[in-house]
């Protein structure tokens, strides 16, 4: 049976798709946030990291509290550990 190239691709996002990529979460958590929280002054900014984290917890990390560079709505990857 051959395959055709679409149904090649396909193949390749679903098992893509099964792969958890913590950089891709993390990017999507901030994008979601930053909309939600768009024209809100800087003093929301507690608010954002509090949401970043929040978003993360729904994907199903946690964030590494034991590093102390790693605080509450973290945006860096190294910070966030699978559940």
């Amino acid at each position: 049976m051959r395959m055709t190239v679409a149904q090649i691709l396909l193949s390749a996002a679903l098992a893509a798709g099964c792969a958890r990529d913590v950089n891709a979460d993390l990017w999507s958590c901030q994008l979601s946030v930053q909309k939600e929280n768009a024209g809100k002054d800087a003093a929301a900014a507690a608010e954002r990291l509090r949401d970043i984290q929040a978003c993360m917890d729904d994907r199903g990390y946690r964030l590494k509290a034991a590093s102390p560079s790693c605080l509450n709505g973290s945006v860096d990857p190294a910070c966030y550990a699978e559940k």
